[in-house]
């Protein structure tokens, strides 16, 4: 699975759309198959907190030892999106009409319309999100799990990213 980005003319300007896509193999060669539609895309912006600072230590690798990999990805998720501007309320998180539930695994734009937010240079919608938490329940599968992580556009530097993982995966 990867997504593509399309532009498409609106009456507002031009506007980005994702879409789920998958390869598959023809006789005439490979080619791309649309899956699904994903929803609209906004591009964040982030601020530049640390993640040591917002968890408030020093040692990430003994912070993150004695958590369940789902936990610390929620963790992860839940400071990308802060940095971006979001406000938290549990696992609710919000900036203006976005709202990101990590519980219930959905991205909105208000109540109803699906979205997919830019976040670094990964894609953050209801079906990343659950594919990455859906991923993390087996582990055996550990180059689809990064897989999964950097597409929902988590991607912290090589040292961070060995701290909190040593050992999980």
């Amino acid at each position: 699975m990867y997504i593509r980005i399309k532009k498409r003319l609106t009456k507002k300007g031009q506007s980005d759309y994702a879409y789920e896509i998958e390869n598959i193999r023809t006789t005439k060669g490979p080619r791309q198959k649309v899956i699904s539609y994903l929803g609209k895309v906004y591009s964040l912006e982030n601020n530049s907190i640390i993640l040591t600072f917002y968890l408030s230590t020093d040692d990430l690798q003994s912070y993150f030892e004695k958590k369940h990999l789902s936990e610390i990805i929620k963790e992860l998720l839940i400071f990308e999106l802060v940095r971006h501007g979001f406000s938290q309320n549990n696992s609710i998180l919000t900036k203006g009409n976005f709202i990101v539930n990590i519980d219930d695994k959905t991205i909105k734009y208000g109540a109803n319309e699906n979205i997919v937010l830019s976040l670094n240079k990964g894609y953050l919608c209801s079906k990343t999100l659950k594919k990455c938490f859906k991923d993390i329940e087996n582990t055996s599968e550990t180059k689809q799990l990064i897989k999964s992580f950097l597409l929902i556009g988590l991607n912290p530097d090589e040292d961070t990213f060995t701290q909190i993982f040593s050992g999980k995966i």
